[in-house]
């Protein structure tokens, strides 16, 4: 699994979650 994948999924959970909150 590449570190670039890992940090995009971070992102998108983290973007995923702020969505989710607001």
């Amino acid at each position: 699994m590449p570190q670039w994948n890992n940090t995009s999924q971070a992102e998108n959970i983290s973007r995923a979650i702020a969505k989710g909150r607001k």
